[in-house]
């Protein structure tokens, strides 16, 4: 049970990256709402340390921005885990299980974002020609 319920958080964790990843994309519906790609060009405009790093993080950069979905996703999946398992122990554990979830989900969920998204149509926004 818990191999899938890991395999299935990993696959949930990437299609909600891929998902929210299009959704910001210049003319979708979350960058109509909170525009989005205008925050973004505003953090890039700025040009300074932090103002990058909110640039890439949010969506400026396909694997940083996989990497805030992966880690936000872990704390989900701990949360659940905990809920499943009432026992709070081997705290190690979930250290080392740490180390491999969020590498692993990142990676799949650029994967998602890179491989799905090149297919997703003309309206790609700003990064289409770092998808290669």
């Amino acid at each position: 049970m818990f191999i899938g319920i890991t395999i299935l958080f990993i696959l949930g964790n990437a299609s909600l990256a891929f998902i929210l990843f299009m959704s910001i994309q210049k003319d979708q519906w979350l960058d109509k709402l909170f525009k989005w790609q205008k925050m973004l060009r505003d953090f890039d405009i700025k040009g300074t340390p932090t103002g990058m790093a909110a640039y890439k993080i949010l969506g400026g950069c396909e694997l940083c921005f996989a990497h805030l979905i992966s880690f936000l996703g872990y704390w989900v999946y701990l949360v659940f885990i905990f809920l499943l398992q009432t026992e709070v122990r081997h705290w190690a554990i979930w250290v080392i299980f740490y180390f491999i979830y969020i590498p692993l989900t990142t990676n799949v969920s650029l994967f998602f974002i890179k491989k799905l998204y090149q297919n997703g149509g003309s309206n790609r926004g700003n990064n289409a020609g770092n998808l290669n």
